[in-house]
């Protein structure tokens, strides 16, 4: 691992980790809040605090070996850990596909250096960089479907007929409405399956020593 890959997977892992564990203790706390009246917002603001300060602690014990570790981990744990990023993602930007695009292509990334390790570079593992960036257009998708459904029945209760709405209300309105969602996410399918197959290939290629093979 090159130095300033080091620096950057510190980095990287060194902030989603206090993130990961402040988002779950404040969802947690907050999801309780609701469901029982006794427990207070204070309770809900020490308890994501308390989120934070742990994540920080790890940080402080496990970041290293985490580090060392980054390329050998369960493939099963790094996909839950991508996934609830991109649960993070899309709570922060308020449904915007924007951080799944970006995180599947992240996902893609990691993915082609860690295959660089045991392939020659003229033995580039397309189909298993295919398969990935299947698996990042799948969750992309499945995650921008029921937004855009939830967006078009908001969009229809509010019933805005401002002229700068009439134009998107004409494209969301019924059983249209349904057919424009559904082919905007077969788009952002294809988008991120193009975007996760350049960028596992390019990464592979990247990291890949031209002497082995």
């Amino acid at each position: 691992m090159k130095k300033i890959e080091y620096i950057i997977i510190n980095f990287l892992i060194g902030i989603t980790c206090p993130l990961i564990t402040f988002v779950i203790f404040w969802w947690v706390s907050v999801t309780l809040h609701i469901y029982f009246e006794e427990i207070s917002l204070i309770v809900v603001k020490i308890s994501a605090i308390s989120g934070l300060i742990i994540g920080t602690l790890l940080d402080v014990f496990f970041l290293r070996k985490w580090v060392e570790n980054f390329y050998l981990v369960d493939l099963r744990i790094t996909f839950v850990y991508y996934l609830f990023l991109c649960a993070i993602s899309i709570a922060f930007l308020m449904g915007l596909p924007i951080g799944t695009l970006v995180l599947g292509t992240g996902a893609s990334i990691y993915m082609g250096r860690r295959l660089s390790f045991s392939y020659g570079r003229r033995d580039i593992p397309i189909k298993s960089l295919r398969n990935n960036a299947l698996v990042t257009a799948l969750v992309t998708f499945s995650t921008a479907l029921p937004i855009g459904i939830v967006v078009k029945n908001d969009f229809e209760r509010t019933n805005q007929m401002d002229s700068l709405f009439i134009l998107f209300y004409s494209l969301l309105d019924g059983m249209t409405g349904y057919l424009t969602i559904g082919i905007l996410c077969i788009l952002l399918f294809g988008i991120q399956y193009w975007f996760s197959s350049k960028a596992g290939i390019i990464s592979f290629k990247a990291f890949t020593n031209p002497t082995k093979g």
